[in-house]
C-alpha cells in the first residue's frame, strides 16, 4: 500500500508491493454507512435508465436494445431451437445449432475472469497511482 501509494508505477517493479496493497492508505479511502443500503441507492439510477431503453418505442434505444441481444447470443450461443412454425419451410430440415451448458459456463468464466483482472488493474492500480502522481 504505502509503497505502491507514494511511488506510482515505479512501485511495479517490486513483487513485495502485491503483498502490501491491503494496508492502511487504500482502507481509509471509503464511505461511511451500510454498504448495502449505498450499493442500492447508487444502483437505482442505472435499473431506470436500462428500463427505460428496453420498454421505449425510440429508434435509438431500440437499436441498443437490439445490439445487446445479439451480443449475448454471439457469445453465449442459442440455448434453444426456436419453435418449427417460425423456421422457414427450406431450414425445417437442418439442426439448429445450440450451446451445451459447459460451453456457456466456460464462455462465463473466461468473460468474468478478464473483466475482473481488467476492473481491478485499472481502479486499484491504476486509477490510485495517477491521482496520487498527479495531485
Amino acid at each position: 500500500g504505502t509503497v505502491l501509494w507514494h511511488e506510482g508505477f515505479d512501485a511495479l517493479m517490486s513483487p513485495w508491493t502485491v503483498f502490501q496493497w491491503g494496508s492502511s492508505e487504500f482502507d481509509a479511502i471509503a464511505l461511511s454507512g451500510n454498504p448495502i443500503i449505498l450499493g442500492t441507492i447508487s444502483a437505482i439510477p442505472a435499473l431506470l435508465f436500462s428500463n427505460l431503453i428496453e420498454s421505449s418505442d425510440r429508434r435509438e434505444f431500440a437499436n441498443i436494445n437490439f445490439s445487446t441481444i445479439i451480443m449475448v447470443l454471439t457469445l453465449f450461443g442459442r440455448r434453444s431451437s426456436p419453435p418449427t412454425e417460425f423456421i422457414p419451410e427450406e431450414f425445417r430440415e437442418k439442426k439448429v445449432i445450440t450451446t451445451k451448458a459447459y460451453e456457456v459456463l466456460g464462455t462465463s468464466i473466461a468473460l468474468s475472469a478478464v473483466t475482473g483482472i481488467c476492473e481491478e488493474t485499472v481502479f486499484r492500480l491504476l486509477l490510485p497511482s495517477l491521482l496520487i502522481r498527479y495531485m
